[in-house]
This record gives structure tokens, C-alpha cells and sequence, in this order.
């Protein structure tokens, strides 16, 4: 098969895992999409770039996202420069930034492309289990517990008017209450009384990707934040899941720093709207 850009269905799901399970801490948005696949979501679409029937990378496009599932930047010989600016001239996509700013870059004809976000992606290491048991010490007056659907409308009011408004998908939010992978620091003696939030955005077999941290002005620099952190990841740890995570909250890097985490390289976030080809 010569060097292209090919689609690809629910049948070559194994193929897809086994492609993207060798970096699978960088692909957990695109392995959780591939639990998807499995009930043929019609509104999902995954390609593969091919070289001599070898996958050179992952495509997912749903809607106006699109996902890189690259080992490794793409050559600049790829197919793919080309075929994104006929296929989606128009999307944001999140990763990593070594692959993502390797395929913005080449982007042959031009256009906005505009970054959204660059934060840290840090991975659990070997040691971060039995670091975070030495360093758990649970806070007075403070519960970490799962948002339930009748916490909906405070988690709105909570957001309602702060700086990350405008990044919160409220469908995300439903969908995370009923996966109960969301997660409240409330008041104890006041169990409606959210202070901050903590969720569980993706899983893949193996990790859980982390974020929507965010805490209430009134409540900051109290330890909230290191408190849900902590919970969180155990809660996943329990389960079996290593954790990572993108921020930029420094106020964080000691406890990150104390837990071992890794820091594996950059995530970055982009809108592009490249030129139309003429």
C-alpha cells in the first residue's frame, strides 16, 4: 500500500489498541473514543496513516475535534499536511506538542491557528503509590465525595461567572456525574456547600486522565486543591489505574514533585482554520 491516509472501522479495533497502547499515557483520549467504536458510533470517524501496510499514526475526527495518535512527530514527507487541509480545514485538537506544533507547522496553504492552552503532562511514576500514602492526611471540616445529579445546578452556579466558564462543556459535566467521575470538596457540617471540583476526563486501560480542578476563590490556598488531588488519585489508584494529567497551577509542583510524578513533556491545545485549497 503506498504512503496515504486510509480510513478505518470498527473491525480493525484491535489494530488501532495494539497501534496505540505502546505511548497509551498520550493516547487515553483516543482509547477512550475506541470503547465507543465498539457500538458503532456513527458520528465518529478514525483513519490511519499507512506506509507499506505499516500504521504510521492515528486519525479521530468527531465533530470539530481531531486527535494525532503519533509515536513520534510525523515525517515531512507525510500525506497528512495535505489531507487535513482538504478533509477538516477547520478543528481544535489537544495533545502533545511535539507532534501537534510538528503537523500545525507544515500545514501547507497557511491560515489561524490560534493556542488555546500549553500546560505540563505529567505521568505517575513507580514510586507515586507509596509517596502519596506517606504524604495522605485528610483535612478537618472537608469530605471529597462523587457529585451526584442534584449536584448539577451548584456545580453550574460554582463555574457560573469564573475564569474557566467558558472551557466547561456542560454535557461533559452530566456525562462525568453519571460515570461518577466527578468529585467534590464540600463543607462537611455543609454537604451542599461545594468548595472545588476534581474529574476524571478519560480512561484508557491502563491510565486516567485528570482535570477540571478547580477551586472556589473563597476557599483557595487552604489545601482544597492538594486535597482532591490526593483523593482522586487514589480513588483511581484503587481501581487500578495509573494516572496523569496535564496543569499549570504551580501553586501544585510541590505536591506533584513530593508524589514523583513525571514530567513527560508538554500538552497544548490549538483552534486552527487553515486557508482554503484553491
Amino acid at each position: 500500500m503506498p504512503h496515504a491516509i486510509v480510513p478505518i472501522n470498527h473491525r480493525e479495533r484491535q489494530r488501532i489498541y495494539d497501534f496505540l497502547k505502546s505511548h497509551e499515557s498520550w493516547h487515553v483520549m483516543l482509547l477512550d473514543a475506541l470503547e465507543q467504536l465498539e457500538h458503532h458510533n456513527t458520528k465518529q470517524r478514525w483513519y490511519a496513516e499507512v506506509s507499506n501496510s505499516s500504521i504510521k499514526g492515528i486519525i479521530y475526527k468527531h465533530e470539530s475535534l481531531m486527535l494525532f495518535g503519533y509515536a513520534h512527530p510525523p515525517s515531512t514527507n507525510s500525506p497528512l499536511y495535505h489531507w487535513i487541509q482538504h478533509e477538516t480545514p477547520q478543528f481544535i485538537t489537544h495533545g502533545n506538542r511535539d507532534v501537534i506544533e510538528t503537523i500545525l507547522t507544515n500545514l501547507p496553504h497557511g491560515g489561524r491557528i490560534n493556542c488555546l492552552e500549553k500546560a505540563y503532562f505529567l505521568v505517575q511514576s513507580n514510586q507515586t503509590e507509596k509517596q502519596l500514602a506517606r504524604l495522605y492526611s485528610p483535612m478537618k471540616g472537608i469530605t471529597i465525595r462523587h457529585a451526584t445529579p442534584l449536584d448539577f445546578p451548584l456545580i453550574q452556579h460554582l463555574f457560573q461567572a469564573s475564569e474557566v466558564e467558558s472551557l466547561i462543556d456542560q454535557k461533559l459535566i452530566q456525562t462525568l456525574i453519571h460515570r461518577q467521575d466527578l468529585f467534590l470538596a464540600v463543607n462537611t457540617n455543609q454537604p451542599r456547600a461545594i468548595m472545588g471540583t476534581m474529574m476524571v476526563l478519560k480512561k484508557s486501560p491502563k491510565y486516567a486522565l485528570l482535570g477540571g480542578l478547580y477551586v472556589d476563590p473563597h476557599y483557595r490556598h487552604n489545601g482544597i486543591a492538594t486535597s482532591l488531588a490526593q483523593a482522586v488519585i487514589r480513588d483511581c489508584l484503587r481501581k487500578g489505574k495509573k494516572t496523569c494529567f496535564y496543569y499549570h497551577n504551580e501553586a501544585l509542583t510541590p505536591f506533584y514533585n513530593k508524589a514523583q510524578y513525571i514530567k513527560q513533556g508538554q500538552w497544548v491545545t490549538y483552534s486552527v482554520t487553515s486557508n482554503p485549497v484553491i
